[in-house]
C-alpha cells in the first residue's frame, strides 16, 4: 500500500506542477518585502517622519496583507493534503472490497 500510497502523491504533485511550487515561493518572497516595509515604517515613526495616526493606518494595511498572503499559502498546501486525504479513504475502502467479494460469493 505505501508504494500506492508514493505514486499518487507523486501524480498529485504532477497535476499541482512546479505552479504551485512557484506561487507559494512567490508569495514567501511577498511577504519578505512586506516584512521589510513594515521594518521601514518602523523605522519612520520612530524618526518621528510618520504620525501615529498614519503610521497605524498603514500598519494595519501592512497585517492585512500579510495575512491574505499566510493564508493563501495554506490554502495551497492544504489543498494537495485534502487530495491526499481522499485517496487514502478510497483506498482503504478498496482494500475491503476482496473480502466482501468472498462473502458475496460464500451466500450464492
Amino acid at each position: 500500500m505505501s508504494s500506492v500510497r508514493k505514486l499518487y502523491c507523486q501524480h498529485i504533485a504532477e497535476i499541482n506542477g512546479p505552479d504551485r511550487d512557484e506561487e507559494i515561493a512567490r508569495l514567501q518572497h511577498q511577504i519578505s518585502l512586506l516584512q521589510a516595509e513594515e521594518a521601514d515604517l518602523a523605522r519612520l515613526f520612530l524618526q518621528k517622519q510618520l504620525s501615529q495616526e498614519t503610521y497605524d493606518e498603514l500598519l494595519q494595511e501592512w497585517q492585512s496583507k500579510l495575512k491574505h498572503k499566510h493564508k493563501t499559502i495554506e490554502q495551497l498546501q492544504q489543498e494537495a493534503v485534502v487530495y491526499i486525504d481522499d485517496l487514502e479513504a478510497a483506498i482503504a475502502l478498496l482494500s475491503g472490497a476482496p473480502i466482501l467479494f468472498a462473502r458475496l460469493n460464500r451466500r450464492k
